[in-house]
This record gives C-alpha cells, sequence and structure tokens, in this order.
C-alpha cells in the first residue's frame, strides 16, 4: 500500500513540474545597465550567424549570445532601424543611413550610404525601416523610400507628395502607403503601378499578416478593419485590386 501511495506521489510531483515548465518559457530580460546603451530599443534583426543587433538610442548594439557590444553612431544620433542580410548590418539613424561590414579583426565598421556623391538627404530626415527585394535595399523615412541597388552600388529614391506611412513586400512586390493612398511600386520606373485610394477605403496598412499563394493575402490595419485581397482584374493598363473588408472582434 506505501509502495503505490509512493509511486502515485511521484507520479503527481512530475506532472505538476512539468505543466509549471509550459508555463515558464526560457525567456531571459536585459536591462540598459546589463547592456551598457540607452533605454529605448527601436528596431531588431538577426543576421544568418544568429548574432542579434538592436537599433538603439546611443547607436548599433550587437550581441553574440554572451556579451553586448554598441557600436555608436559616427555623429552620436539615434539609430532607429537596423536590418542585417547576408551578414550585412543596414542600419538608418537621423541624416544618415548605411551598412556595417566585419574587418580582418572581426570588428564592424560603418560606410555611409548617405555620403554617396549626387545624393543628399532631407532636412530632419530620419530612416525608420529597412526592408529587402531582390539586389535592392530600401531604407524608408516619412517622405521617401531611398533604394540601393547591391549589384551596380546607386541610389535611387521616389519621394510621395502626401509622405510616407510604412512600406513592405508582399507576393514579391512593394507596397508602401502615404497619407492619402495605398501604392504599388516598380523599382525599374520608379512609377506609381496604382493607386487604390480613389476605388476603395483603404486605412492605416500595416503589413501582411500571412501570406500563403493558396489562400489569399491579408493585410492588417492599425484601425479596426482587416483587408483580405483575393484577386484582381485588369482595367486598361492600370491594375485594380478587389478586396474585401472584416471587421476585428
Amino acid at each position: 500500500m506505501n509502495q503505490v501511495f509512493f509511486k502515485v506521489l511521484i507520479i503527481s510531483l512530475l506532472c505538476i513540474v512539468a505543466s509549471n515548465a509550459q508555463y515558464h518559457p526560457p525567456i531571459q530580460n536585459y536591462t540598459p545597465d546589463v547592456y551598457k546603451a540607452g533605454n529605448q530599443n527601436w528596431n531588431i534583426s538577426r543576421d544568418d550567424n544568429n548574432r542579434i543587433y538592436v537599433a538603439n538610442n546611443f547607436g548599433l548594439l550587437e550581441f553574440d549570445g554572451l556579451r553586448w557590444i554598441l557600436h555608436p553612431t559616427p555623429d552620436g544620433s539615434i539609430m532607429r532601424s537596423v536590418f542585417a542580410k547576408n551578414n550585412i548590418v543596414f542600419t538608418g539613424a537621423y541624416m544618415d543611413f548605411g551598412y556595417w561590414l566585419r574587418n580582418e579583426n572581426g570588428t564592424l565598421a560603418y560606410t555611409s550610404l548617405a555620403n554617396t556623391v549626387g545624393f543628399q538627404t532631407i532636412e530632419d530626415e530620419q530612416f525608420w525601416n529597412i526592408f529587402s527585394h531582390k539586389q535592392y535595399i530600401l531604407f524608408q523615412s516619412l517622405n521617401r523610400l531611398v533604394i540601393y541597388n547591391q549589384q551596380s552600388n546607386t541610389l535611387k529614391t521616389y519621394t510621395s507628395m502626401y509622405g510616407i506611412l510604412d512600406a513592405f513586400v508582399n507576393d514579391d512586390e512593394i507596397y508602401f502607403q502615404d497619407n492619402n493612398r495605398t501604392l504599388k511600386a516598380d523599382l525599374e520606373t520608379l512609377k506609381r503601378v496604382y493607386a487604390s485610394g480613389n476605388k476603395v477605403v483603404v486605412l492605416l496598412l500595416s503589413g501582411p499578416t500571412t501570406y500563403d499563394k493558396r489562400t489569399p493575402s491579408k493585410l492588417g490595419c492599425f484601425c479596426s478593419l482587416l483587408f483580405t485581397w483575393y484577386g484582381r482584374r485588369r482595367l486598361g493598363r492600370r491594375t485594380f485590386w478587389r478586396c474585401s473588408t472584416q471587421s476585428k472582434t
């Protein structure tokens, strides 16, 4: 009888431990006292070697799983965005944007693209978002898209007269929203392929929530609506998308 009771007790204790483990994932918090930088972090990215990069008030934070390293911005400004691709770290800041590469010593060294001959930043311009599409790296400010061609090492810009709120890639195409309408970008010609604001009510898009070629593509909103793109039809030379709206509950 005692042996049966002992076995039941052991099994019960193991179940309790297992259930508690399910609700306590291995999450570790790092305070500014630990990573020795500012208390505001604006963006985060990870490279192919699983290093973490954080856009911080004091510059670029690098974390290899054991130690934090701060790489200050050249002019001491706040770093707003970071994007790692193929072990190149692209960053955006106040009146500056560029990339970081490792030198022979394994230390990150910065190259500013804003200093490219013939390019000029806008007064008080800040680059809040960075993403890639094919051979392009796109730096987004609130005024325009700056498009860096990695193959030709050249810059192009697209400036919206209504400003740019957000930009993202969906179904291998670039979409960005200004204060007036939602547009799809053609990087080769930098022309607007279509303007949906004149045809449907489009609220503040926050990017694709899910995408599967077998199912509709969903674009999330800051507002209380969810737009689902479920097909398209050609009207003359422009492509207009039919969309449905679903209220969030």
